[in-house]
């Protein structure tokens, strides 16, 4: 059983509705399935909640009584702990919040249960503070100056702790650092926002001290810890980025453009700057079986995979990415043997996993297979991974770790015979992937240019020319 706190937070509400059924341990009562009602601070109250959990999801802010929770639950026989930390916390740092959550982990470290610990950079949820400055004076202030961020979405962060907790065992004793896709300033920030409403929006550099002041005006709680922390920003503190979120979850981050405007996060619309939730429906609560995930049909904007059950969202490829599928496809198509076909982004059963099991699908770029295969498959199911010869991933940014590790593992594990990662930075490459039996895939060297093979047929490709 898992045991979550925080759930009414920007992490834990997220954690709940991608774990579904859970036991929520919260001070007053939301309605919730599985709530016990309990605090931090009275020791007492934590019996109910913690008594027959194997796993504690601990979300919430770095306040003492996290070490009373933790006591609690080694004595009641909780194997596995996943905490949500800060990126930079250590007995040094200048923000007591930092030293507190140090103190923390380390207590953690010591009590002998298991331990994940996810620390994220930057959350974009802060963003949204923002939105009554810009509704009133058409920008916002800050001390981070002109520092880069890895900013990330906590609904990312919610992700990652809902995979760890369902499969804690094979993340036991890690540290995952969590970022977004990319690293931006508040000026890029602000150029998103403006990009989204229509409307100029300008970002005003102040000092720390300036700042300090602004957020005691505004009422926003530990106002001189929140303007260290922008102080901080503007000296590098937020420069990092990891692929730590696609190597937990098998997807890809938001990144801010997707957070602001993105028609599957939140948007922030003129002139009252509120915020509506852009989700379509109600999306499932339990891990599917592949017949229940295609099931689902078109979940919303951009293109879903299943990964063990999961559901992984990805934004929809861009132009400079469509314009380099399509152009290969063509290539491909003019030189396969009449009886197989190069397809598109189309779901395939991996085949990984019983009947009625949590299953995997993938969606790759381009696929060849037979035309029988095609003519065999319904409309609604998906294609076979036994019945394909080859699939080609386009590398992005975002998508290098999962293509590169993840896929290339399960498409191996699959059976298909040959796998290709198209990376599109300069010069374009191709890395050719073929199965060694029980070894798995072997890699051919980058190619470039001309790029000639044999297998799985006689190919010459014009790599240059993808792009063009």
């Amino acid at each position: 059983m898992i045991l979550l706190t925080g759930a009414t937070g920007k992490i834990g509400r997220e954690a709940v509705r991608l774990l579904g059924p859970v036991r929520t341990l919260v001070r007053t009562p939301s309605g919730g399935a599985d709530e016990v009602i309990g605090d931090f601070d009275r020791p007492d109250t934590l019996d109910a909640a913690l008594r027959g959990v194997g796993t504690l999801l601990l979300i919430g802010p770095a306040v003492a009584s996290q070490t009373t929770v933790l006591d609690r639950a080694v004595a009641h026989g909780v194997r596995h702990v996943v905490r949500v930390t800060n990126h930079k916390a250590g007995d040094d740092s200048p923000v007591a919040r930092r030293r507190e959550h140090a103190r923390i982990d380390a207590h953690l470290k010591a009590s002998g249960m298991e331990y994940t610990l996810l620390a994220p950079n930057f959350f974009m949820q802060n963003l949204l503070a923002l939105a009554p400055e810009i509704a009133g004076t058409g920008g916002f202030s800050g001390s981070a100056g002109d520092g880069r961020i890895g900013m990330i979405d906590a609904r990312d962060v919610a992700a990652a702790a809902a995979a760890i907790a369902t499969a804690p065992a094979e993340h036991a004793g890690r540290t995952y650092l969590l970022t977004g896709p990319e690293l931006v300033t508040f000026a890029d920030v602000a150029r998103e926002w403006a990009a989204v409403t229509g409307r100029p929006v300008e970002y005003r550099r102040i000092s720390a001290a300036e700042h300090r002041a602004v957020l005691e005006s505004n009422g926003v709680p530990e106002a001189g810890s929140n303007a260290q922390v922008f102080e901080l920003l503007a000296e590098g503190d937020g420069a990092w980025l990891s692929d730590d979120f696609a190597v937990v979850t098998g997807g890809c981050a938001a990144g801010v453009a997707g957070f602001s405007g993105g028609p599957r996060w939140r948007k922030v619309s003129y002139p009252s700057l509120t915020v509506s939730s852009m989700d379509t429906r109600t999306l499932p609560r339990q891990l599917l079986s592949i017949k229940e995930y295609l099931a689902l049909g078109e979940v919303e904007p951009g293109f879903t995979e299943l990964v063990e059950g999961r559901l992984v969202f990805s934004p929809s490829p861009g132009p400079r990415h469509n314009h380099a599928t399509y152009a290969l496809a063509f290539q491909l198509h003019d030189q396969l043997p009449d009886e197989f076909s190069v397809v598109p982004r189309v779901d395939i059963d991996l085949g990984l996993a019983p009947d009625g099991a949590p299953g995997f699908s993938r969606c790759p770029d381009l696929l060849v297979t037979t035309s029988a295969a095609i003519a065999r498959t319904p409309e609604e199911d998906a294609l076979r991974a036994e019945d394909l010869v080859l699939v080609v991933e386009v590398a992005t940014p975002g998508s290098k770790r999962t293509d590169c590790v993840t896929k290339h593992k399960e498409y191996s594990d699959a059976g298909i015979p040959f796998y290709w990662i198209l990376d599109l930075d300069d010069p374009v490459s191709l890395v050719a992937c073929h199965r060694a039996g029980e070894f798995g895939y072997r890699n051919s060297p980058a190619g470039t240019g001309r790029f000639r093979t044999a297998e799985p047929f006689p190919f010459e490709l014009d790599l240059a020319a993808l792009l063009g």
